[in-house]
């Protein structure tokens, strides 16, 4: 697959929501499997994970071996489904680029939420505010590898 290709389409898809809302006055954002299937896709192709079928349950990836929960989004926060060994989440921007909000542990944005109330279900809403944060916290060791560099890092 050319990542080029599938970044081209998916600004041009961008676009074409962009424009609507001009048109119409109304929002027409990317969300639920259409930001989350952009997000599994940039993940694949840039670090190289073998994502599951879809809807698989908890996780959606594997990289050498470890579960990886694959979050995208085109606002500021994202829903945790369950505890992964890895977590890689994203924002979609308008552009079609993409930034990595978090890549690290997946037990530790978890823990930064216990006690939180979980949604019907079983899903914990974190800000990007407090993902950044605990980015710059985690252990760089556990980062997921990025083989392609059309994701570029949060600050």
């Amino acid at each position: 697959m050319n990542l080029f290709i599938v970044k081209n389409s998916i600004t041009r898809l961008l676009k074409i929501c962009s424009q609507l809302t001009s048109y119409t006055g109304r929002p027409f954002t990317l969300d639920g499997h259409a930001v989350g299937s952009i997000g599994e896709v940039y993940a694949r192709e840039c670090y190289m994970v073998r994502l599951h079928r879809p809807c698989y349950p908890n996780d959606d990836a594997v990289w050498n071996g470890h579960s990886v929960q694959i979050k995208a989004t085109q606002g500021q926060s994202v829903e945790l489904r369950g505890i992964s060994d890895y977590l890689l989440v994203f924002r979609i921007n308008r552009d079609g680029t993409c930034e990595e909000i978090y890549n690290g542990d997946g037990k530790i944005p978890w823990r930064s939420l216990d006690g939180r109330k979980k949604t019907k279900t079983g899903h914990v809403s974190i800000q990007f505010t407090k993902l950044k944060a605990l980015n710059l916290q985690s252990n760089k060791r556990i980062l997921l590898k990025r083989y392609k560099s059309l994701i570029k890092r949060g600050t």
